[in-house]
This record gives C-alpha cells, sequence and structure tokens, in this order.
C-alpha cells in the first residue's frame, strides 16, 4: 500500500516544483501505481487513459457525450431498487450518483459505479 501513497507524494512535490500537472493525472497515477487486482475491480471508463485525456475528461463538455441514455439508467435504478427490497414505486425518492465522476474517468453504465442518494443530496448508508 505504501507504492500509491508514494506516488502521490511525488507527484505533488513535482506540482508545487511548478510541474504542469492535468487535473486528472493525480487520480490516473494512483490508479495506475495501484496494484493490478485492485485496478481490475474499478468501475472505470476503458475509454479513458493517461495517453488520451487531452481527448476525453480534459475537454469541457465530454461527460455529456458519455452519459448513458435514461433507459439505461433508469434500469440500473431499478434493479439495485429490487436488489433492496424497494419497489418500483419508491424510485422517485432516490437518484442515481457516479461513485468515480464521468469527469475523473468513472464508468458511465457499470452498475458498480452508481450508488443511490436520496433525493436532495444525503447519500445512502449501505453499499452500491
Amino acid at each position: 500500500m505504501g507504492r500509491p501513497m508514494s506516488a502521490a507524494r511525488a507527484i505533488l512535490q513535482d506540482a508545487k516544483a511548478g510541474a504542469k500537472v492535468k487535473r486528472a493525472f493525480f487520480i490516473v497515477a494512483l490508479l495506475a501505481s495501484a496494484p493490478n487486482a485492485l485496478a481490475a475491480n474499478l468501475p472505470l471508463n476503458p475509454d479513458v487513459s493517461q495517453e488520451n485525456i487531452d481527448e476525453t475528461i480534459c475537454v469541457r463538455g465530454w461527460t455529456k457525450t458519455v452519459r448513458p441514455p435514461f433507459e439505461v439508467t433508469n434500469a440500473i435504478k431499478l434493479r439495485k431498487l429490487r436488489e433492496r427490497g424497494l419497489t418500483e414505486a419508491d424510485k422517485s425518492r432516490f437518484e442515481l450518483d457516479h461513485v468515480i465522476p464521468l469527469a475523473l474517468g468513472g464508468s458511465p453504465d457499470d452498475p458498480r459505479n452508481q450508488r443511490f442518494k436520496i433525493e436532495g443530496g444525503a447519500e445512502l448508508a449501505f453499499a452500491p
């Protein structure tokens, strides 16, 4: 576990020294330095990499191009409700939120990257 923190410290030191660091570089560097098993289980967007962030997550409005349609998110929401013993009648009480934001390379349609928020902002206290 020491390796990701060492990478993070090195990046911060470079940034303090005046290195030009893109907004997502810190997250991508942490993920790249994490053990492969951990990184393989994260709900990341496979279309985003360090090599293409200038064309993906660093482009203003890019998340609008990858946000899944209502039909996809609604199906995820209904499945998560059923898994918790709730019904379709409960769906207006909750909204889905991305665990890893799309702007940082989170998967737009992986159910593991969706969690419930109570309408109005509070996150629910159960697992995604």
